[in-house]
């Protein structure tokens, strides 16, 4: 998973495709979870999926990319809630 992450942080899409459906699930059990209905929780999972990629390559030294993952995505949510609110 080390290879996939660095090269994500090069900009390679086919590490960005294969981190997105391995994470997919469990990114969109969380943006339900902080949604009203599925539309908003898509809209949560493409920002929180943006935010990820594009944080990843500043971030050095993630000990669990599960849950580096999972604290991106709920931060993004909340920020999405309180932006609609």
């Amino acid at each position: 998973m080390k290879e996939v992450i660095k090269a994500c942080r090069k900009g390679n899409r086919a590490a960005q495709e294969r981190v997105y459906y391995e994470c997919a699930p469990k990114v969109m059990g969380i943006c339900r979870r902080y949604s009203i209905d599925a539309e908003s929780a898509k809209d949560v999972m493409q920002d929180a999926f943006i935010n990820i990629f594009t944080s990843l390559k500043k971030q050095k030294g993630i000990q669990s990319l599960d849950a580096w993952i999972s604290r991106v995505t709920v931060n993004t949510a909340i920020n999405h809630f309180k932006k609609n609110k």
